[in-house]
């Protein structure tokens, strides 16, 4: 199957070509991003929006008899292709096992996108759309510098508390159930407290813990040291992302191998268990923000976008770039406001931080 899609792919790449030599518009390319055509359609404005209907997946580094030649097909139509006319727009790093090489590589410009952190994904299905967008790499690479990093360098802590609405922006959003999963919204029957630990789970093999800077390897070791660094903990609670296919595995791990650890429901809203301000142990995981934005003392194990400015206990080396001292409501405002780009998705018209609060709060009111 992913020989024929990559076939296909390459059936598709004469158009391309001939688009971008003939044409007087650019072409933002994009390989992986069959939700987010609205997303792309954004961000090329007036230009044309193309993702082809078919892209191969690479397993990078794993035999695949037909991979060195339909790749270096690829190379041969997309340097063809004028470097001022076509920009790839990449989800994570999905050039690499799409495409099989980097197109910055090659001098083609290339933009980051994720899908936004708070919950106007979108899936979520919401007026308002939001999305990260990068031009060095993934908002959450902590390997690199990237253009989020050098906005939180820049900023003046506390400034948001001059501007009516970011402050009714962070106090809303705080007080909110709302998160960037909305189905998993179950309410926890359980209170935690201070003198509880709260381990956040990931997704195992997660592009925010393969493609940054980590001191644990996988869900397991993350639980393995909060039992080793919390020993005073009243208890220990490990809740598992409700996305990752393997937590029945992990779980099993976990039970055998640390008894003392309870179990969530991985489909809870984790924001009714950190009412009450446990410790929240995180690897990189989004949740270590909104937890630190409701006043929970954030142990993070990896180089998350929040990590090294001050406001999490950093359990591992940050990048001696982040020089700036920032807050979690810092951190937040400039990551969900100024870094995050809004959209209307009925006329793809600009959004207004009030309008962003309204959404929130009818969310809350649902």
């Amino acid at each position: 199957m992913s020989f024929i899609k990559g076939f296909l792919h390459l059936c598709g790449l004469p158009w391309l070509v001939l688009r971008s030599n003939l044409g007087s518009k650019k072409i933002y390319f994009a390989t992986a991003m069959r939700k987010q055509a609205e997303v792309l359609s954004y961000i090329a404005g007036d230009d044309l929006a193309w993702r082809p209907w078919f892209s191969p997946k690479f397993a990078i580094g794993k035999k695949q008899w037909y991979a060195g030649v339909l790749i270096s097909l690829y190379k041969v139509f997309y340097r063809l292709c004028p470097r001022d006319k076509v920009i790839f727009i990449q989800c994570g790093y999905s050039s690499h096992d799409r495409l099989g090489f980097d197109p910055v590589e090659m001098g083609f410009k290339t933009q980051f996108i994720e899908n936004d952190l708070i919950g106007f994904g979108v899936r979520e299905n919401r007026s308002i759309i939001g999305y990260l967008y990068d031009t060095k790499a993934p908002y959450y690479d902590g390997r690199t510098a990237t253009d989020l990093e050098q906005m939180l360098n820049d900023y003046v802590s506390g400034s948001w508390r001059n501007d009516v609405a970011e402050v009714e922006f962070v106090n809303t959003f705080k007080h909110s159930t709302m998160h960037k999963y909305s189905k998993f919204n179950a309410v926890a029957d359980i209170e935690l407290n201070s003198s509880d630990v709260l381990i956040m789970g990931q997704v195992t093999g997660d592009a925010s813990w393969l493609q940054s800077s980590c001191s644990v390897e996988d869900n397991v070791d993350l639980v393995r040291r909060a039992v080793e660094d919390f020993p005073d903990a009243r208890a220990i609670y490990y809740k598992a992302h409700p996305r990752n296919s393997l937590n029945p595995k992990e779980v099993k791990v976990i039970a055998e191998r640390f008894p003392r650890v309870k179990f969530v429901d991985p489909k809870l809203n984790f924001k009714t268990l950190i009412k009450m301000t446990p410790r929240v142990v995180v690897n990189t995981s989004g949740t270590g923000l909104d937890a630190g934005l409701a006043g929970c003392e954030v142990h993070a194990y990896g180089t998350s976008f929040y990590a090294g400015w001050g406001a999490a206990v950093d359990h591992h080396t940050v990048p001696s770039r982040r020089q700036n001292k920032l807050t979690f409501e810092d951190i937040f405002v400039v990551t969900n406001l100024y870094y995050t780009r809004h959209f209307k998705r009925h006329d793809n018209s600009a959004v207004q931080t009030s309008e962003i609060v309204e959404e929130i709060t009818r969310h809350q009111q649902a």
